[in-house]
């Protein structure tokens, strides 16, 4: 299938280096520095960290106040009107509210958001349904989204955001409002599109990221204070841990204690 995406942009790869941004004269991200490529990469911090604002600014919705972001090599902000174009068509992005075209079918809405991100309107409905196959919902095609069930919609919503195969995924809490069995669904689909993607995952559900995630960063306060392995965040917490938390959770939280601790 042709999509009219670049193929070499397949590979995803994502920095940011030195980026700030403010509301107002309220700094919310400060020196935002990493380095990311293919496979998933979890996004944690407490309410108020900044990690939606963050995302907004890695899918070009906000401009940097300073610094840069890198989408395969090139800043979108740098290259003009063309390449802000070009880097939005090889990033995918799922915010925690997003809305559908209730009264049009699964495949409408998702041609129409390939479409948006750059799939030609001979392709983009081969498009849908290849995208719909990959979060089972292609028997689904032809019924209205309004019909479906919420953790279907939720599905929906990321074949529409993976529709024009991004290099770069970027997901703000996709897992809200799922049961468990759902977000072990949403889970498998994930891993599937991070073969070939680079996938940027917030949640607050920590364990989420344990089976899924090879890393993690750790936003306090608009500052990352982690960036590693899964397995070096469980380890912060030692053998010091509440009975009811995981490793994971544990390291989490001993993280967040003591960065909070140290003066900024």
């Amino acid at each position: 299938m042709t999509t009219g995406v670049d193929e070499s942009a397949l590979a995803g790869h994502l920095a940011c280096q030195g980026v700030f941004y403010q509301f107002g004269p309220r700094t919310v991200l400060t020196d935002i520095t990493f380095d990311l490529g293919v496979g998933v990469t979890g996004l944690l911090g407490p309410n108020g960290a900044g990690k939606s604002t963050l995302l907004d600014v890695l899918a070009t919705v906000r401009r940097p106040r300073l610094g840069r972001t890198m989408v395969n090599g090139a800043n979108p902000f740098e290259v003009g009107a063309r390449g802000l174009d070009l880097a939005r068509s090889q990033i995918g992005y799922l915010p925690q509210r997003f809305s559908l075209m209730m009264g049009a079918t699964c495949q409408r809405n998702v041609a129409y958001a390939a479409w948006c991100n750059g799939v030609t309107a001979r392709d983009a409905a081969t498009a849908a349904m290849d995208s719909l196959s990959m979060v089972d919902l292609a028997a689904q095609a032809r019924e209205p989204a309004a019909h479906l069930s919420g953790g279907q919609r939720q599905r929906l919503g990321l074949a529409c955001a993976i529709a024009h195969r991004p290099a770069v995924l970027l997901l703000d809490e996709p897992t809200v409002g799922l049961d468990p069995a759902q977000r072990i669904e949403l889970r498998r689909h994930l891993r599937r599109v991070a073969e070939t993607s680079c996938v940027l995952l917030s949640t607050h559900i920590v364990d989420d990221l344990a089976q899924m995630a090879s890393s993690v960063l750790v936003l306090s306060e608009g500052r990352i204070v982690f960036q590693g392995p899964v397995g070096a965040l469980s380890r912060l917490a030692g053998d010091v841990r509440e009975s009811l938390s995981s490793p994971l959770e544990a390291g989490y939280l001993s993280l967040l204690g003591s960065s909070r601790a140290c003066p900024s």
